[in-house]
This record gives C-alpha cells, sequence and structure tokens, in this order.
C-alpha cells in the first residue's frame, strides 16, 4: 500500500506485462482503448480535522492608489476537530514577492461557521493578490483553495486586485467627419 502524508490530489494506475514482453496501461492505449478505459483513478487525500474556507471574494477588483478592498471570507470548523476557531489570516503578495500575513482575526473557539472581513489599501500602483488562511484551536490550517481538504468544498482563489496611480481621465465618444471646404 502506499502511503501519501501530505494533502492533495494523486492518480493511480496500473500496467500490465506478459511473458512475451507485450505491455498495456488501466487505458489500453497499446489496444485502442479496447475493452474499455479504465482510468487512472483520481484519490483525494483531506486533512479531515482540517477547517475550510467556505467562501471568499475581493472587491473591487481593480482600485486608485489609496483606495480600499474588502476581503469578505465565510469559514468552518471541521466536524472531526472539535477544537474550535482561533482565528483568519489576511495574506497579500504582490508581483514576484512572497505572501506576507498582513492581519489577523482572532475567533472565540467557534465551532461551526463564522462570516468575516478584512480592508485593506495596497501600498503601491501594480497587481496584487489576496487570500485568506484560517486556523483552528488544535494548529489545522486551510487556506481560500483549501489546499489541504483536496480544494474542497471548493478552490476560491487568490483574487487578483489592480490598483493604478491615479485614476486617468476617459474618453466618452470619438467621431471623425468629412471635412467640407
Amino acid at each position: 500500500m502506499i502511503r501519501r502524508p501530505e494533502p492533495g490530489k494523486f492518480w493511480y494506475g496500473v500496467h500490465v506485462v506478459d511473458n512475451a514482453g507485450n505491455e498495456n496501461d488501466e487505458q489500453n492505449e497499446n489496444t485502442a482503448n479496447q475493452p474499455g478505459d479504465w482510468g487512472p483513478a483520481e484519490v483525494a487525500v483531506i486533512q479531515s480535522a482540517s477547517p475550510v474556507v467556505q467562501a471568499f471574494q475581493v472587491v473591487p477588483m481593480n482600485v486608485t492608489l489609496g483606495q480600499f478592498v474588502e476581503i469578505t471570507y465565510r469559514v468552518a470548523a471541521s466536524n472531526s476537530s472539535g477544537s474550535g476557531l482561533q482565528h483568519v489570516e489576511l495574506w497579500r503578495k504582490n508581483g514576484d514577492d512572497d505572501w506576507k500575513e498582513i492581519s489577523r482575526k482572532s475567533l472565540a473557539g467557534e465551532t461551526g461557521e463564522v462570516t468575516g472581513s478584512f480592508n485593506d489599501s495596497p501600498p503601491e500602483p501594480g497587481k496584487f493578490w489576496y487570500g485568506v488562511h484560517v486556523v483552528d484551536n488544535a494548529g489545522n490550517e486551510n487556506d481560500e483553495q483549501n489546499e489541504n481538504t483536496a480544494n474542497q468544498p471548493g478552490d476560491w482563489g487568490p483574487a487578483e486586485v489592480a490598483v493604478i496611480q491615479s485614476a486617468s481621465p476617459v474618453v466618452q465618444a470619438f467621431q471623425v467627419a468629412p471635412l467640407t471646404s
């Protein structure tokens, strides 16, 4: 038996070889998928004690430097952990920089669903990515992609926000008319 200790998605298949050295795989690629295509099989390995992010959204997706974005989330504790939720972290990434935790909201050990929000003003023009992490009192965690529960109940991000220096004027209409002499 193969054991994968880390959460994620894994694909399994088989190859068969006869005494003459002829081979085939679970998709029967060497026999035009006959008598059938049986795989590979996808197996999701989850950390069942991990809390989950049930919803995650960032609005607006385009801002002028100095404006705020609102990051909303809905998280829930795992039924199997029983430890309750400890906190939610807001993470931000700029360009090629590493992800950084920029804010944290403490929770009171809730064992069900919790909704909340953060506000943030990106510090400079450019593209920024936002995400959240939820952590329970036993130290189990998950992110907006629900990486520790094989993207269940969903993959919500990260969310990209574009920040411009200042509002530029816009052209409302444009028309070329023939010249008359």
